[in-house]
This record gives structure tokens, C-alpha cells and sequence, in this order.
């Protein structure tokens, strides 16, 4: 549900990079089945929790303001440490279905 809300539009339902909005983005979207391929299988869950917040530079995503979701997780209501918690608990099952959907066959 959260990958469908926060990333299938650039990524695609499949998360092959073929969103709806992909065709009009200067850079294409990942193909985030291979991620594995890329960075390691188990993923470092640190190093993606970084794109996927913000910390690290992804130039798909465009400036900081476009999408950090570490803050534009806008449907929190908590505060200081429990939004935090709560961020954090979304990027954590973020990542662990990035993680179900690794194509394996490539390597």
C-alpha cells in the first residue's frame, strides 16, 4: 500500500520504472527490482533508507524538494521522536517490499 500511495507513480505498479508519470521526467525512474543487482542482496536498508528520505542525492528525484519523503510523509500527526519513529516505520516497510520484489534471475 505504501509503494502503490508514495512511489508506483514514477516507478510503476511492477516497480520496473514504467510509471504513468515516468515518460514526462527528465531522468527515467529506476527499475527497482534490481536494486540487488546494483547495491547487494540482502539491500542495505541503510543506503536506501538515504534515497528514499533524502539524505543522499538522487538526481531523478530532482532538488531536495522534490520528493523527499523522509518529509513529505505529510499524513503523520505526531510530533519530535514519534514522527520520527513513524517515518521511520514507513521506510522500513518501504524497504522490506523493495526487498520481497528483487529479480534474483540476474545473477
Amino acid at each position: 500500500m505504501l509503494y502503490v500511495r508514495f512511489c508506483a507513480a514514477c516507478h510503476g505498479l511492477n516497480a520496473d520504472g514504467h510509471g504513468p508519470v515516468a515518460r514526462v521526467l527528465e531522468i527515467p525512474p529506476a527499475n527497482l527490482r534490481l536494486l540487488g543487482t546494483r547495491y547487494g542482496d540482502p539491500l542495505p536498508e541503510a543506503k536506501v533508507e538515504d534515497f528514499i528520505d533524502g539524505r543522499a542525492a538522487v538526481a531523478a528525484h530532482g532538488d531536495r524538494e522534490m520528493p523527499v519523503w523522509g518529509e513529505r510523509f505529510n499524513d503523520i500527526r505526531a510530533e519530535g521522536v514519534e514522527r520520527d519513529r513513524a517515518v521511520k516505520n514507513r521506510l522500513a516497510k518501504i524497504i522490506a517490499y523493495l526487498q520481497s520484489i528483487q529479480d534474483r534471475s540476474r545473477r
